[in-house]
């Protein structure tokens, strides 16, 4: 879920996609693809929060964080 919101928020011609068009591509991939729509729509937005904090980390001078990136893909145990 971080890769693909990462995916949809970095490559948008040069600027970062607001929360509200986060939000609405969610819905609509939860509608689309299938194992999306079996997740509760709180984790899809806790997944939101937690991204979006980590990009307001990233820009606050006080704050050590480097740019959010992919996660690497884990083997299902």
């Amino acid at each position: 879920m971080w890769n693909l919101l990462h995916e949809f928020t970095t490559f948008r011609q040069g600027r970062l996609a607001s929360l509200t068009e986060c939000d609405a591509a969610i819905r609509q991939a939860r509608h689309e693809i299938a194992w999306m729509g079996q997740l509760p729509a709180q984790a899809a937005q806790a997944v939101l929060k937690t991204y979006r904090q980590a990009w307001a980390n990233f820009f606050n001078p006080d704050h050590p964080a480097e740019r959010p990136t992919f996660k690497a893909l884990r083997a299902a145990a």
